[in-house]
C-alpha cells in the first residue's frame, strides 16, 4: 500500500501533522459532544494526534481510540490529556478494542483512508460488533 493507506504515511509526518492539517475541529467537536449520552463510552477511530479526541475527553467524556500508526499516537500522548486516553494500535477496519460504546466516530474524511469499499464495509461491520444497541457510529465524509 501507498499514501493515505498507508500507515508509515503517518508515522512519516506524525510530527507535523498537526501543522499541515487544515481541518480546525472545533465544530466537530462541538457536534460530537453533544451526541455522547450521559456518562457515554466513546471511540474514535483513527485517533491519530487526538485533534479531536482531547478537546471531548478535556469536556469530561469517556473516550478511547483506534490507530494504525504509532508515530502518531506518540504526538497523541504529547498532548494535554492525550496521554490518558486508552488507545490500540491496530486497523481500524479491524477495531481490536472491547465494547459497548454508546458512539463511535470517524471524522475528517479518514473513512478514504481504507483502501476501497471493501475494507470500508469490515470497518462498519466492526464497528457494530462494539456498539451498544442503539449506539451511534457518526461518519463524517465530503466529495
Amino acid at each position: 500500500m501507498t499514501g493515505l493507506n498507508d500507515p508509515a504515511f503517518f508515522d512519516r509526518y506524525a510530527h507535523e501533522y498537526d501543522e499541515r492539517d487544515a481541518y480546525e475541529p472545533t465544530q466537530t467537536v462541538d457536534f460530537l459532544a453533544g451526541l455522547v449520552p450521559a456518562d457515554g463510552r466513546v471511540l474514535e477511530l483513527a485517533i491519530g494526534t487526538g485533534r479531536v479526541a482531547c478537546p471531548l475527553a478535556a469536556r469530561g467524556i469517556s473516550l478511547e481510540g483506534i490507530d494504525g500508526s504509532p508515530a502518531m499516537v506518540e504526538q497523541l500522548r504529547a498532548n494535554p490529556g492525550g496521554s490518558e486516553i486508552p488507545v490500540t494500535i491496530g486497523d481500524m477496519a479491524d477495531v481490536a478494542v472491547d465494547g459497548p460504546f454508546q458512539m463511535a466516530y470517524l471524522v475528517f474524511n479518514t473513512l478514504f483512508n481504507l483502501p476501497g469499499q471493501a475494507r470500508q464495509v469490515d470497518c462498519f461491520r466492526n464497528v457494530a460488533t462494539v456498539l451498544e444497541p442503539g449506539g451511534l457510529f457518526v461518519i463524517e465524509c465530503f466529495i
